[in-house]
C-alpha cells in the first residue's frame, strides 16, 4: 500500500468495535484497524484473550480498550456500544460512525 507523504493514517479519529477480538480473524481485524489509526474497542467471550489483543495494540502505540462480551447476546451488545462510547469520547461529528446531515 502506497500512501502520499503527510496524509496520515486512514482511520485516524475513528473508533472500531471488533467482536471476537481475542483470536483469529477478530484479532487480525483489531490489529489492522489500529495500524490504520483507529481507536479499537475489543470484545470477546474470553476476557484474557481480549485483553491480550488490547495489550498488543497498546504495545504497538495504538489506542485500545475492551471487555468480555458474547456477540450473540443482544442486551450485552447494547452494553458494549454504551461502554465503548463512554470510554472513547467522540472526536466531533464523525466520531462513533455519526454521519453529518
Amino acid at each position: 500500500m502506497t500512501r502520499r507523504p503527510g496524509t496520515g493514517p486512514r482511520l485516524a479519529g475513528k473508533v472500531a468495535i471488533v467482536t471476537g477480538a481475542g483470536s483469529g480473524i477478530g484479532r487480525a481485524s483489531a490489529l489492522a484497524f489500529a495500524r490504520h489509526g483507529a481507536k479499537v474497542f475489543c470484545t470477546d467471550w474470553n476476557e484474557d484473550a481480549c485483553q491480550q489483543t488490547v495489550a498488543q495494540i497498546r504495545a504497538a502505540g495504538g489506542e485500545a480498550d475492551g471487555m468480555a462480551a458474547d456477540a450473540g447476546d443482544e442486551a450485552l451488545a447494547e452494553r458494549v456500544v454504551k461502554t465503548c462510547v463512554e470510554r472513547t469520547p467522540s472526536q466531533g461529528p464523525q466520531g462513533h460512525g455519526a454521519v453529518p446531515r
